[in-house]
C-alpha cells in the first residue's frame, strides 16, 4: 500500500519539478518509485527478485517500467528543450523591494528635477567621506554663517535701544530702530522694549494714528541760546569749507596720479632718449652729405627760373580750359551721350590725370 501511494505521488508531481538538473532528462513515475525503494510492482527492492528480466516483465496498474530505449527517446525529445529548469524566484524582503522601487523611480525623478545629493553625516573633528573622498563645507556657506549676527534678547536689547535713542535725540518708530540697529534685535522685541521704556517714563511717546514715535525726555537737556546756535553753525560752515578744500586737493592729486600712470617710466624714457639720439645723428649725417653734393644757386637766376615756370603754368591752364570748353560744346551737340573722359580718350587727347601730373603741385 505504501508503495502504491509513493508511485501515485510521484506520478502527480509536475514535469518541471521532476526534471533532472544534472542530466536534463524527464523522469517517470518508475524512476521516482525506484528512488523511494520500490519497484514498478510496488514490491520493495530488497524483497524483489534480483533478475533484471523479472523486473522488466513485472507490471502494475501504472504500466511497465520504462526501458533504456524509452529513456533515450525521451532524451532525444528533450534536445530542443531547456537543459535546466528556470530558477525559482526568491521571495524579496521588504527592504530589497523598497530599494528596487527607489532604483526604478530614480531616472524619472532625475529627469523631472535634478536634486542635490544629501549632505553626508560626519563625526566631530573629521570631514565626511563619500566614496573615499572627503567633503568640506563651501567657503560661501562658512562666510554666511560667520556673517550671521546673533540677535539680542529682550534683556540685553533694553539698554542698547535706550542708549541709541538718547544719543540720537530724535523721534523714531520701532521699524526705524530695528533697521538702524542693523536688525540685531528682532522687530517684535524692539516694539516690546520701546513700549516698556515709554511705560516706565524713560522715553516719551507720540501717537500719530497707527504710528508710535519714541523720543528722549527733552527736560533733561539744557536750553540752547540763539548765540550758541549761531556759533555752532559757524563752526559747521568752517568745517565744511575745510572739507571742500581738502577734497579738492585730493581730487587734483588723483587726476595727477592718473596722468602720471599713463606716462613712460624712467626705464622707458631712457630707452626713448637713446633711440632719438640715434635718429638725430643719422639725420645730421644726411644733411651734411646733401650739403656737400652741390653749390648754392644764384638768387637772381633762381628768381628768373621761377618766373619762367609760372608763365608756362599759366599757359598750361589757359590751354586746358580752352580744350575743356571745346569738348563740352561738342558733347552737347552729339546724339550719343558720352562723358568728357570717354570722348577725350577716343580723340587721343592727353589729360593731367592720364599724364599723372597736377597743375597746382607741379614742380619742374
Amino acid at each position: 500500500m505504501e508503495a502504491a501511494i509513493a508511485i501515485a505521488a510521484a506520478a502527480e508531481t509536475p514535469v518541471s519539478a521532476r526534471g533532472s538538473a544534472r542530466s536534463g532528462r524527464k523522469r517517470t513515475a518508475v524512476n521516482y518509485a525506484a528512488d523511494a525503494g520500490y519497484d514498478s510492482s510496488g514490491v520493495s527492492v530488497s524483497q524483489s527478485v534480483a533478475d533484471p528480466s523479472e523486473l522488466a516483465d513485472s507490471g502494475s496498474e501504472f504500466g511497465p517500467a520504462a526501458s533504456d530505449e524509452d529513456d533515450a527517446e525521451e532524451d532525444d525529445d528533450d534536445d530542443f528543450a531547456d537543459s535546466q529548469p528556470p530558477p525559482a524566484k526568491r521571495n524579496k524582503t521588504p527592504a530589497a523591494a523598497a530599494a528596487e522601487g527607489k532604483k526604478k523611480k530614480a531616472p524619472a525623478a532625475a529627469a523631472a528635477k535634478p536634486r542635490a545629493a544629501p549632505a553626508a553625516k560626519k563625526s566631530k573633528g573629521s570631514a565626511a567621506s563619500v566614496g573615499g573622498s572627503t567633503t568640506t563645507k563651501s567657503p560661501a556657506k562658512t562666510a554666511a554663517k560667520a556673517k550671521k549676527v546673533k540677535q539680542l534678547s529682550e534683556k540685553d536689547a533694553t539698554p542698547v535701544i535706550f542708549e541709541y535713542v538718547q544719543k540720537q535725540n530724535r523721534p523714531y518708530n520701532a521699524v526705524q530702530v530695528f533697521e538702524n540697529l542693523h536688525k540685531t534685535i528682532k522687530l517684535p522685541t524692539c516694539k516690546k522694549v520701546l513700549d516698556k521704556l515709554a511705560d516706565a517714563d524713560r522715553l516719551k511717546i507720540k501717537v500719530n494714528g497707527k504710528q508710535r514715535y519714541y523720543y528722549p525726555d527733552q527736560s533733561q537737556y539744557t536750553d540752547v541760546s540763539a548765540e550758541a546756535v549761531k556759533e555752532a553753525e559757524a563752526v559747521v560752515k568752517a568745517k565744511d569749507a575745510e572739507f571742500n578744500e581738502w577734497n579738492g586737493k585730493a581730487i587734483a592729486l588723483e587726476r595727477q596720479g592718473d596722468s602720471m600712470s599713463k606716462e613712460l617710466t624712467d626705464e622707458e624714457l631712457h630707452a626713448r632718449v637713446a633711440t632719438l639720439e640715434v635718429e638725430n645723428k643719422e639725420l645730421a649725417e644726411k644733411v651734411a652729405r646733401l650739403e656737400g653734393l652741390g653749390q648754392s644757386a644764384d638768387p637772381e637766376k633762381k628768381k628768373a627760373l621761377v618766373a619762367e615756370v609760372n608763365k608756362w603754368k599759366r599757359i598750361w591752364k589757359q590751354r586746358r580750359t580752352t580744350v575743356v570748353d571745346v569738348v563740352d560744346g561738342i558733347l552737347e551737340s552729339m546724339e550719343t551721350r558720352k562723358t568728357r573722359d570717354q570722348f577725350m580718350e577716343e580723340m587721343g587727347l592727353e589729360t593731367d590725370a592720364s599724364a599723372g601730373v597736377e597743375l597746382r603741385t607741379f614742380v619742374p
